[in-house]
């Protein structure tokens, strides 16, 4: 499912992704934001808001904020 999303969200298309827990619906969209900030930062383009990630609940994003971490850490 993550190689599906991966090419999906490449193209532009609006892609939904649903399975269970600890599956890996985050890389899904994480590595699609990460790719693209990358992108822009090798073709020069001047910092900036690239994308907004929205979580439901505090605890949530806390626990996806130490996933970031140890993602781009080094």
């Amino acid at each position: 499912h993550q190689q599906s999303a991966f090419e999906s969200i490449a193209k532009g298309q609006t892609t939904i992704v649903s399975t269970g827990t600890g599956s890996g619906k985050t890389e899904c969209f994480l590595f699609p934001i990460i790719s693209r900030c990358l992108k822009l930062r090798d073709e020069g383009v001047p910092p900036g808001i690239v994308a907004v990630i929205l979580y439901p609940m505090n605890a949530l994003a806390e626990d996806q904020l130490g996933r970031l971490r140890e993602l781009l850490a080094g």
